[in-house]
């Protein structure tokens, strides 16, 4: 009960970071604040590999479980086994060694006589331990094994095998009968979705934005010290004339003029449209000053 309990409440966990840092991704990514997309995507794929290290463990165990089963079920109908020996007794009086895995292309080459030199160890002029560049054999096994799963759920899709409930041999059926609409219809839409979300995502985040006229635009900083003897309108001219720089938007810096009540004014030009405004001021925000922080409550367009 306790480990059903502690199990549901740590997918649940999961499943809300998952959500909030997701969502955060993409809100920073829309809102041009960078630093904060990176550190909620740290967590948003920390969150997925926490996922998916559980879910293989589960499939691990429940294999686990499998196997026991079946060597058990193997010991006790085994021929010359007296009754009531079980796996332990049958393990114990066993002469057969357990067989160990041999990866062959993990030895080392022994010089350069071998055969199986990676290209890399040859324009490095140098001898390597192994004999494969590791990285390239993960990764083309997990492309062999993206093809071969998408080749074996269409292989599925199409010629559907009954298996026997008793665990007997497979009964082959009548093949299931595709369509040559649907064989056609079923890959062009995927193919058209997988288009429409990039393009969708590429029209989202692609910026668009040109200046609407000439004149002055101003951003009403509201500005966060932290333990810092700085003023507010220093630490606006620092961040704005960082962003003129660096935000990508066309803008001159113009001036700096403090706020009665606290934070500052910053003036730059030329006219910013919504777009530009959502630039420029994401980086504003996400400026990272050592214990200041900005944020743009308020934006003035005076045209000229």
């Amino acid at each position: 009960m306790i480990r059903n309990v502690a199990s549901v409440t740590v997918w649940l966990a999961l499943t809300a970071v998952l959500l909030v840092a997701g969502g955060h991704t993409v809100y920073y990514l829309l809102q041009w604040e960078w630093v904060r997309a990176q550190i909620a995507g740290i967590a948003f794929v920390a969150a997925l590999v926490v996922s998916a290290t559980l879910v293989l463990l589960t499939h691990l165990r429940a294999l686990e479980r499998r196997l026991d089963a079946l060597v058990q079920a193997a010991a006790l109908t085994a021929p010359g086994v007296p009754a009531g020996s079980g796996p332990a007794s049958l393990a114990a009086t066993s002469t057969v060694p357990e067989p160990r895995p041999d990866f062959a292309w993990l030895r080392p080459t022994g010089g350069w006589s071998g055969l199986s030199l990676p290209l890399l160890a040859l324009l490095a002029f140098r001898d390597p331990a192994p004999a494969v560049f590791i990285p390239v054999f993960l990764a083309t096994g997990v492309a062999v094994s993206v093809v071969a799963s998408g080749v074996e759920r269409l292989a599925a899709h199409r010629h559907a095998a009954v298996t026997s409930a008793a665990g007997g041999p497979g009964v082959v059926t009548r093949p299931r009968q595709v369509s040559s609409r649907a064989a056609v219809a079923v890959p062009l839409g995927g193919v058209l979705m997988v288009g429409a979300v990039i393009g969708g995502l590429w029209l989202t985040s692609h910026y668009w934005s040109a200046p609407v006229g000439q004149g002055t635009t101003t951003l009403v900083l509201e500005v966060e010290r932290n333990g810092r003897d700085s003023t507010d309108v220093d630490v606006a001219e620092a961040v704005g004339r960082y962003c003129v720089l660096n935000s990508g938007v066309n803008v001159r810096f113009g001036s700096v003029a403090p706020v009665p009540e606290g934070g500052a004014l910053l003036r730059v030009t030329p006219l910013l449209d919504e777009d530009a405004q959502k630039r420029f001021g994401g980086c504003l925000e996400d400026a990272v000053l050592d214990r200041h922080q900005l944020a743009v409550t308020d934006v003035r367009l005076a045209p000229r």
